[in-house]
């Protein structure tokens, strides 16, 4: 008694105070436990305790593989109590489990026609060998891969899963609606997972006799069922056991089809709806329909969409769903349901948040309706201009760069316009958002004339936005000669940045090692302008110009000799600061060379 109660898998007074206790833990304790004696007299004690907690372990064991050591006499003495005590719905998991419990491969096998002596290769389906749980735990420590182990013989887990739908067809015939109710709880529990492939589709007795049953398509052997001659899988239709049942009562459908977990259940579910319920389908209440729109079952949503474009209570529909439902909706009934909006929504009774909301979206057709929307609004305050720049978090890429032109037009036009709006824009972490922002900065005059602006941009940590600042900075020390000599006038951006702003960009672009090759000579030539407006500079600009003369291009050393070569000539009071600065050069030397 001992050795039971303290198994090599665990110990049995944890698992009943677990029980008892109502733990989650007890599931998991459970399966390790091996004592199959102590686990079968366990199975009618767990089958009459009606508490729920003691139905929701129930459930989550039956929910898991027949493999766990030594559970066999569990699992049989549940089924044979649950039958005879007529629990539909403990026979419904049974029945799921045992389906799950039997998969088949397509394998090859040779024939010989011994009259004939010609020989053929053919396909079949076959159950692998070796997949048989052992009653010996040395045996069992043999098996590598324990997960594809199943408890029962092939035979008796064939069965079994005989016996569960043979439980079900004797329901069907005594009592057709308490059939319904079983099938729905038993085809809920099925899962993508049950029917990866044709073959794992049909591996399952019980939703096949329950879905197929009548099928011309299928045959059906004690082994399983096979495709029939000359026919596919693709042709197969609704054809369920008692169809006379399913076809007077559609909310067993309707239940159903909200609940499955798989996709041949809905896709049957929706076609017997359409075949014999056109009433019902009707009927449907709104918020249903909204519900199986944001659903992620893509035939749900597009058999809902169907419904909502001539759905009597359409026109009904509030703002706030509208928007609800074009931003959570199943992408794969998008175009409907934007078609929709656009005839439905007054796009005056949205508020900015609301039609932001809609122009984030990721699916263009939704962002475009966003984009349309937001055209006709005006920005009246600060907090509206704030609101509207999430805008530059749009997830439509193709629509993002519209998207935030758009934003700009109306922030220049609102009455609360600020310089520093345009910094979300030119700061945001998308390029496509700085290209539209820079493009901003040079048509917009408040934008371009605000020191302020350009200061902060110095600080920018974005190539796309320094390299064209220093592009700007070139342009201007390309204006005629007279403008720049002039000490009275002063570039419009140099105006804007110190020297330390200035100091602070040349070095990002001259130590950038991976871009702005093209624009560092510019830089280059930037610092010697800069340098003859300000000699006093010399010791701040003189490590830019070190980095340039010992760089490995021609073009930025070149350009350092030439640029101080010609300070030298035209100010002879630099040349002995230039020199002591720069001694490699020898200025001196060759001015008076010349």
């Amino acid at each position: 008694m001992a050795a039971r109660l303290q198994s090599s898998g665990g110990s049995w007074l944890v698992v009943q105070e677990l029980f008892e206790s109502a733990d989650p833990a007890f599931v998991d304790e459970l399966c390790r436990f091996n004592d199959a004696e102590t686990l079968g007299s366990f199975a009618g004690l767990w089958l009459k305790d009606r508490r729920p907690e003691a139905r929701r372990f129930l459930s989550q064991y039956l929910n898991q593989p027949l493999n766990h050591f030594r559970h066999e006499a569990l699992v049989k003495r549940l089924f044979k109590l649950a039958e005879e005590a007529g629990d539909d719905e403990v026979m419904a998991w049974m029945m799921v489990a045992f389906d799950r419990s039997i998969r088949r491969v397509v394998t090859s096998r040779y024939q010989y026609d011994w009259q004939t002596r010609e020989s053929w290769e053919e396909e079949t389906l076959s159950v692998p060998h070796g997949r048989v749980m052992p009653r010996n735990p040395r045996i069992l420590r043999w098996f590598k891969d324990r997960a594809s182990l199943r408890l029962f013989s092939l035979k008796t887990r064939r069965y079994l899963r005989r016996r569960s739908w043979r439980y079900f067809r004797k329901l069907g015939n005594r009592d057709p609606q308490r059939y319904l109710e079983a099938m729905v709880i038993a085809l809920s529990r099925y899962t993508d997972q049950d029917v990866a492939d044709g073959v794992a589709l049909i591996d399952n007795w019980g939703m096949m006799h329950a879905l197929f049953h009548d099928s011309p398509v299928l045959e059906s052997y004690p082994v399983g069922w096979n495709i029939a001659d000359d026919r596919s899988l693709g042709e197969l239709a609704p054809a369920p056991a008692f169809l006379s049942a399913w076809k007077r009562d559609a909310s067993p459908l309707l239940r159903l089809v909200s609940d499955a977990n798989c996709r041949p259940v809905r896709q049957w579910c929706l076609e017997m709806l359409r075949s014999n319920h056109a009433e019902a389908i009707a009927q449907l209440d709104l918020e249903t329909i909204l519900n199986w729109l944001s659903g992620e079952a893509t035939e749900l949503a597009e058999f809902a969409a169907e419904i909502l474009e001539s759905h009597r209570d359409a026109s009904q529909i509030n703002t706030s769903d509208w928007v609800r439902l074009l931003c959570e909706s199943n992408p794969a009934v998008l175009a409907p349901l934007a078609r929709a909006a656009a005839e439905q929504i007054d796009p005056n009774r949205l508020s900015l948040r609301e039609i932001v909301s809609v122009a984030t979206q990721p699916p263009s057709l939704v962002a475009t309706l966003g984009h349309r929307w937001l055209q006709a609004r005006t920005l009246v305050t600060r907090d509206d201009c704030l609101l509207a720049l999430e805008i530059c978090e749009a997830r439509s890429e193709s629509d993002r760069e519209a998207l935030v032109g758009t934003v700009s037009k109306l922030i220049a036009a609102s009455p609360s316009f600020d310089s520093d709006l345009a910094m979300d824009i030119l700061d945001s972490r998308h390029a496509d958002v700085r290209r539209c922002g820079w493009q901003w900065l040079l048509d917009e005059d408040r934008l371009r004339n605000d020191p302020s602006v350009w200061q902060r941009l110095i600080e920018s940590p974005y190539d796309d936005i320094q390299l064209p600042l220093v592009g700007l900075l070139e342009r201007e020390l390309r204006e005629p000669m007279q403008r720049r000599r002039d000490s009275a006038t002063e570039m419009r951006i140099g105006q804007s940045l110190g020297s330390n702003d200035l100091r602070r960009l040349w070095a990002t672009v001259l130590l950038n090692t991976r871009r702005g090759s093209r624009r560092k000579p510019g830089v280059v030539r930037q610092i010697i302008e800069h340098l003859e407006r300000h000699p006093d500079q010399l010791n701040e600009l003189k490590p830019l110009l070190s980095i340039s003369l010992r760089s490995i291009r021609s073009t930025e050393w070149k350009s350092v000799i030439a640029g101080i070569t010609g300070i030298a000539a035209r100010n002879p009071r630099m040349a002995t600061e230039l020199e002591e600065a720069f001694p490699e050069l020898k200025l001196l030397a060759e001015s008076e060379d010349r």
